[in-house]
């Protein structure tokens, strides 16, 4: 993909973030630590999609909490190398509805939400 494909996606990431933000006005913003890629390539995409995102909650005051794959897996399954569908299927028990034709995103991203949920009512309660 020529540089300037790239590019141009990466400000649309950075201008769905900010509006996003602009509209809802979060305070905090639960994002996945990526600790893998398949290769250098996909990599550096990558963290340079992830830095556009971060940078795009930092602009607007968002408190940033980071979890790894293996923590949400654990948190939503009780097992960290639970496979997708079963990270899938525990989020729609959890969250009780229903997602048959989504992608795995979908379903990571609530994970990810459920997750941030649990850890920060919990983190809130010892500091009570």
């Amino acid at each position: 993909m020529p540089s300037g494909i790239f590019a141009g996606k990466l400000k649309h990431l950075f201008d769905e973030i900010s509006d996003i933000c602009e509209q809802h006005k979060p305070d905090t913003a639960a994002v996945e630590t990526v600790f893998h890629a398949r290769n250098s390539h996909s990599a550096l995409q990558l963290g340079q999609a992830r830095g556009v995102i971060l940078l795009g909650l930092i602009n607007h005051h968002c408190e940033i909490f980071e979890y790894t794959a293996l923590q949400v897996k654990s948190a939503i399954t009780g097992y960290g190398r639970a496979e997708k569908g079963q990270l899938k299927r525990m989020v729609e028990l959890l969250l009780g509805a229903q997602f048959p034709n989504s992608k795995y995103d979908l379903t990571d991203a609530l994970g990810l939400a459920v997750t941030h949920a649990h850890v920060s009512g919990f983190l809130s309660r010892l500091r009570s």
